[in-house]
């Protein structure tokens, strides 16, 4: 048996294996997989564009009416 199937076996009831790129593997609870692939590709998409350090956040704008 491969080192893969025997942790496949080992996974909690709800849990889901997922492996990032570096070859890392998390147990994701089965709710949390669309979240956790948003993130992976988000964190994809900052090392494109190199903005690994970028914080991210919502700037706010204030406007004086007349």
């Amino acid at each position: 048996m491969s080192d893969q199937q025997e942790r496949q076996g080992n996974v909690l009831d709800g849990y889901v294996p997922i492996r990032t790129d570096d070859g890392h593997y998390y147990l994701v609870p089965h709710f949390m997989i669309p979240a956790t692939h948003q993130a992976m590709n988000a964190y994809r998409q900052k090392l494109q564009l190199d903005v690994r350090n970028a914080d991210g956040g919502v700037s706010i704008v204030y406007f004086k009416s007349g």
